[in-house]
């Protein structure tokens, strides 16, 4: 079964080939929103990427030809692990390293987009006790993104800024990809934010504190705060 999409631009920029092997373990909650449970399984697709509309084509297969190709075996509710893999970088095509991290985070968000909405549908009311913060983080994460993406634009040169734009790349691309999967399943689709919202996470532990208004304007909401995240792989 295969999904064709047309053209219409989703890319980013160019300079030359990247090898990316991208193996990743994901673990995900189990309080998932029902309509968006898939049956236990492997669920395969590659992507292609179309140099003269600038867009991206996808399929439901495994094709070691394509631009980047992967997997995910979602298996959370058998083993309680998701289990991600994508290749990238392999085909006979030349492409720049932008564009293969662009594949890459496309087919990580197109295979995962049930899983990643889910995950912000349970996330958000941890982190978010008062909906007013949402605003002031939301407006800080733009503000970052705009800098980073100038800064990138800016110092093509620099090799820090270059491999930055390597993973804002990466990251454009897992919004697209689980844009493109939303309008495939007629689900609702996760915005930008939503998008960064995730990748922020760590972040978000000292943000939202530091956005917090307290009465006496003091530092005492740094005290405690009531939710943790591990980076750590625990099992």
């Amino acid at each position: 079964m295969s999904h064709r999409r047309s053209g219409r631009s989703l890319g980013p920029p160019a300079p030359q080939q990247l090898l990316l092997l991208l193996p990743l373990l994901l673990q995900l909650s189990w309080a998932a929103a029902q309509h968006h449970q898939k049956p236990p399984g492997i669920y395969y697709a590659t992507a292609y990427w179309l140099p003269a509309s600038k867009s991206v084509e996808v399929k439901n297969v495994l094709d070691k030809n394509g631009d980047a190709y992967g997997f995910y075996n979602d298996s959370i509710t058998v083993t309680g692990w998701g289990i991600l893999e994508i290749r990238a970088g392999y085909s006979s095509q030349i492409l720049a390293n932008e564009i293969i991290m662009f594949l890459a985070g496309y087919l990580e968000g197109y295979l995962t987009a049930p899983h990643m909405y889910d995950h912000f549908t349970n996330l958000y009311p941890q982190l978010i006790k008062n909906p007013s913060i949402m605003d002031k983080v939301q407006r800080f994460m733009e503000k970052q993104d705009m800098w980073t993406r100038k800064n990138i634009k800016e110092q093509k040169d620099d090799p820090f800024w270059r491999h930055t734009g390597y993973v804002m790349a990466q990251l454009d691309g897992l919004y697209v990809g689980a844009l493109k999967r939303a309008y495939i399943e007629n689900m609702k689709p996760m915005t930008m934010s939503q998008v960064q919202f995730l990748n922020a996470v760590g972040d978000l532990l000292d943000l939202i504190p530091s956005l917090s208004p307290t009465k006496d304007g003091s530092m005492n909401v740094f005290k405690r705060w009531d939710m943790g995240h591990c980076s750590a792989l625990i099992k």
